[in-house]
């Protein structure tokens, strides 16, 4: 198992109404490659904190890399280049 797992900080100008809009997004993204999806929207308040996760799982790296280049996943990466000030990524094989 692959688990693909991004983290997002998003821009102050309508934040709340991004984060909902992303997180919606996110999960009506629907792909046969993608075997788990979620996503979760911080309550935490620490300088430490990221606002958004998203959580993902394949069966292959193969799986993932053809998610990346997935048409609906490209537009929501363009979305989130234009909100967010920041991302980070781990992906590990579990």
């Amino acid at each position: 198992m692959i688990l693909h797992l991004v983290f997002f900080k998003f821009k102050d100008e309508n934040r709340e109404a991004n984060m909902n809009k992303l997180r919606d997004d996110l999960e009506a993204l629907k792909m046969d490659k993608v075997m788990k999806l979620e996503v979760g929207m911080n309550y935490n308040d620490s300088d430490r904190a990221w606002d958004l996760s998203l959580i993902t799982e394949f069966e292959t790296h193969e799986d993932l890399e053809e998610y990346q280049k997935f048409p609906p996943h490209v537009k929501i990466k363009e979305f989130i280049g234009k909100v967010c000030s920041g991302t980070a990524v781990v992906d590990y094989e579990r």
